[in-house]
């Protein structure tokens, strides 16, 4: 493997010269092939860590296993200015007393490396665990009886235990002081029946892993509290008001018969002429309320027009009525038969709306 070397060159403080410059040669060449180390770090206990200096280079760290054995610690310089040198060996920071040349690409195999003292790993302590104390024995109130729904806990120092089994026949099981302070060690042990103190309070200290039987007596308990269930009031569900959906109903048209209203014709006296007049009838549109008939219908009114005499004209025939026109005639039967035909179309109109 060459080694690229660079070339730099180093002028006078005072500028240049006409001297030739001195050429000082400085290598920097890119790094050289790791060196791979095995071998065994004699009497290093299993499972301390080895690792490697050249001057100011340190490598990463191996861990020594059983009889001292140690494998591939590498070497690897940043840059070719640190081949030759010395490489020294160092188990959790004390030097061994072997070194050798730092030499890219070689692989040490069997190292055998010695220390002028093997160093003392600081071992931290694993705590040891404080085993329970389960306590069990019988308890004895004074005038009142022991029932099961009662508390009773023991007490040592701040630590307090968790409630014990009490029996029917006023006997208790299983009050567990289960803590990690060593600190409670050796303390007074008090226990409390719902909150009161046992007479005496104390009885005997905690020591762990043991279990003590006991005879506790009290003076006076306060009487259990049962919990009462609160009570669920039950809420009407709130109805929700919906609006109403406005269904459209088309418009029912329900028909109506106009109602002819009969207006009997008004007979206008007209002399007799040769040309009869008729009379007038002034029809009016029927409207839309209706108009209940008259019981009694109305008689027109007949005006009688006198026959004005005339000259007998000789010859004249006997069908004929003197002085009068047929067409007058005619007129005259139509107003007479008017107020029959009015009265009919009345009773008419009126059974009908009946039967709608």
């Amino acid at each position: 493997m060459l080694a690229l070397a660079g070339v730099f060159w180093i002028l006078p403080a005072d500028g240049l010269s006409a001297q030739t410059p001195t050429a000082t040669p400085v290598n920097i060449g890119v790094p050289p092939i790791p060196m791979t180390v095995s071998g065994v770090a004699q009497g290093a206990p299993a499972g301390y860590s080895l690792l490697a200096r050249i001057g100011a280079y340190e490598s990463l760290p191996v861990t020594i296993k059983q009889d001292g054995r140690f494998d591939a610690l590498k070497i690897a310089p940043p840059h070719s200015g640190f081949l030759g040198e010395d490489v020294s060996f160092f188990l959790e920071g004390v030097e061994a007393n072997e070194r050798i040349p730092h030499v890219s690409g070689t692989q040490p195999f069997n190292l055998s490396l010695t220390f002028a003292e093997i160093p003392v790993a600081t071992l931290t302590p694993t705590p040891i665990p404080v085993l329970p104390a389960i306590y069990s024995g019988s308890i004895a109130i004074a005038g009142l009886a022991v029932t099961p729904n009662m508390l009773l806990v023991a007490r040592v120092g701040p630590y307090q235990s968790p409630p014990a089994a009490i029996l029917d026949d006023g006997d208790f099981i299983n009050l567990v002081i289960l803590t990690d302070d060593e600190s409670l060690i050796g303390l007074p042990v008090e226990f409390f029946l719902n909150g009161e103190p046992s007479v005496p309070p104390a009885h005997g200290v905690f020591e762990p892993d043991t279990r003590p039987d006991v005879n506790l007596v009290f003076g006076s308990v306060p009487p259990t509290e049962t919990p009462v269930p609160p009570t669920e009031t039950p809420v009407p569900p709130t109805e929700t008001p919906v609006p109403p959906t406005a269904t459209p109903v088309p418009p029912t048209a329900t028909p109506v018969p106009p109602t002819a209203t009969q207006v009997p014709p008004t007979a206008t006296p007209v002399p007799p002429t040769a040309t009869p007049v008729p009379p007038t009838a002034t029809p009016v549109p029927p409207t839309a309320t209706p108009v209940p008939p008259t019981a009694t219908p109305e008689p027109p009114a007949v005006v009688v027009v006198e026959p004005t005499p005339q000259t007998e004209v000789p010859g004249g025939s006997c069908s004929s009525v003197a002085g009068i026109s047929r067409e007058h005639a005619a007129g005259n039967l139509l107003m007479l038969f008017a107020p029959l035909v009015m009265l009919g179309g009345a009773k008419y109109a009126h059974n009908r709306r009946r039967r709608q």
